[in-house]
């Protein structure tokens, strides 16, 4: 159910917290396999692919986090939620720039700012 898949993913991030990455991982790659397989796709599932994003930034593996956080942007999209959309938005802005490609930094950031207006 979608509260387990919190529940997982807030393991996640407890322990993100407490510097053990590797139990993180596991517990985040938990939910988001969950979130994918989920019919119970409610804007509360919008945290778990930014979480695991989040993640993945902070572990400097921004072509994955890229990934994670690409597709929960359209995931968000898809439910017309503005959930989570700005949160999103300037996380994939700093890894496209990590990566140097400025021009969707840009972007990305641009929408970080629109989406921080409504």
């Amino acid at each position: 159910s979608q509260i387990e898949i919190l529940l997982i993913n807030s393991l996640g991030v407890v322990n993100l917290d407490f510097g053990f990455f590797e139990k993180s991982f596991d517990y985040f790659d938990t939910a988001y396999n969950a979130f994918l397989k989920c019919r119970e796709n409610t804007e509360n599932l919008n945290v778990i692919s930014y979480q695991y994003g989040v993640f993945l930034y902070k572990q400097e593996r921004y072509i994955e986090s890229l990934s994670v956080l690409l597709k929960g942007f359209d995931d968000v999209i898809k439910k017309e939620t503005f959930f989570m959309l700005a949160e999103y938005s300037l996380l994939l802005s700093k890894c496209y720039k990590n990566i140097g490609n400025n021009l969707d930094a840009q972007k990305y950031y641009d929408k970080y700012g629109a989406f921080l207006d409504l």
